[in-house]
């Protein structure tokens, strides 16, 4: 293909294969609150997601487990005090704890499979990460045996600017002094990745489960290719 570097998005594309972790996070908890109402989970969601990019909410050394400990924590606070209509018990230490673990897992395994297609795209193309994140980024690469395949990598957190502002992608782009005609963006959100990126001229890889929650068929149309796996992924870059 004509592309000479490959721009991944880390949350969401590489550590759940186009999941988005609203939708990987609600299914764990209807493991143990079954009744639980999306409305209700999303709400926590974001207060979640807000309180831990504040600046340094998350120690820059966190491991992603730890990362969701504090996820967790704070949906489980969140719902008791706001949502008591639907929600009306804490989850105990023991449970989060047991929910962290299996969510790492998780990412663990799908790592795992991420791991080997960097590996293989790796002498072909030059390799950047560009993510909203919480300033531990590189200690998450790091557990996940994963850094090493990055020339670049671009959070939020350190540079001051957040998805979907199109700039993020713009520091990667330079970094690289990449051109936009031969640089590839892949990731699993509309808004922060496949629309800002094509905004500056990237061509697009849409990486999204069937079902995934940020899945809005109006501007589905805005990705140059769309794949469900990271086979297809492979099969479209090393064919």
């Amino acid at each position: 293909m004509k592309f000479q570097t490959l721009l991944f998005d880390y949350g969401g594309t590489l550590d759940t294969c186009g999941m988005h972790w609203a939708k990987v996070l609600y299914q764990a908890w209807l493991t143990v609150v079954p009744t639980l109402a999306h409305a209700d989970f999303y709400e926590a969601y974001v207060y979640a997601e807000r309180q831990l990019s504040k600046e340094h909410a998350v120690d820059e050394r966190a491991t992603f487990l730890q990362v969701l400990h504090q996820k967790l924590n704070l949906q489980s606070t969140y719902l008791r005090e706001r949502q008591s209509m639907s929600f009306n018990h804490a989850l105990s230490s023991e449970l989060i704890d047991t929910l962290a673990h299996s969510l790492d897992r998780q990412v663990r395994a799908t790592m795992t499979q991420a791991q080997t297609l960097l590996r293989d795209l790796q002498p072909r193309y030059q390799l950047g990460l560009v993510s909203n994140f919480y300033g531990n980024l590189s200690a998450v690469l790091q557990t996940y045996a994963v850094q090493d395949f990055f020339d670049v990598v671009i959070e939020s957190a350190k540079v001051g600017v957040r998805k979907p502002d199109a700039r993020l992608w713009q520091i990667a782009l330079e970094h690289f002094h990449a051109q936009p005609d031969t640089t590839l963006v892949i990731g699993d959100s509309l808004k922060n990745d496949i629309l800002p990126a094509h905004s500056l001229g990237c061509a697009t890889l849409w990486l999204t489960q069937p079902d995934s929650l940020n899945t809005p068929p109006v501007e589905a149309d805005k990705a140059d290719y769309i794949a469900h796996t990271f086979e297809d992924v492979r099969q479209l870059l090393l064919r």
